[in-house]
């Protein structure tokens, strides 16, 4: 996770080691694990989005996640396609987690 991290944003190790600390600190607020964080951060800078947008998109998908009871990685794919199929920004993303989980409760 840690290579991946550093290739996707360019930074220093020590950067990035420092990075993980944070998903590690976001994996135990929420109940999840820091390699699913971490994998979740990779999926979306992958996909374009950096720095605070990117860690808003990470939580974004550990809430999903969690409140889904989904994979972490397949949360991440949901909220990806979701964004980028409906053109919709980056800081409406916790919007999107509301409403999917709210489709949810409702099956």
């Amino acid at each position: 996770a840690l290579v991946d991290i550093q290739i996707a944003t360019g930074q220093t190790r020590q950067q990035t080691r420092e990075l993980l600390v944070e998903y590690a600190d976001l994996a135990d607020e929420l109940g999840r694990t820091t390699q699913s964080v971490a994998t979740a951060s990779n999926d979306w800078l992958r996909a374009g989005y950096q720095g605070k947008e990117a860690a808003e998109l990470t939580r974004a998908s550990m809430m999903l996640s969690t409140l889904g009871m989904i994979d972490a990685s397949d949360a991440t794919t949901y909220l990806i396609s979701t964004l980028k199929g409906w053109k919709i920004q980056a800081d409406e993303v916790i919007d999107v987690v509301d409403k999917l989980t709210a489709v949810d409760i409702r099956k």
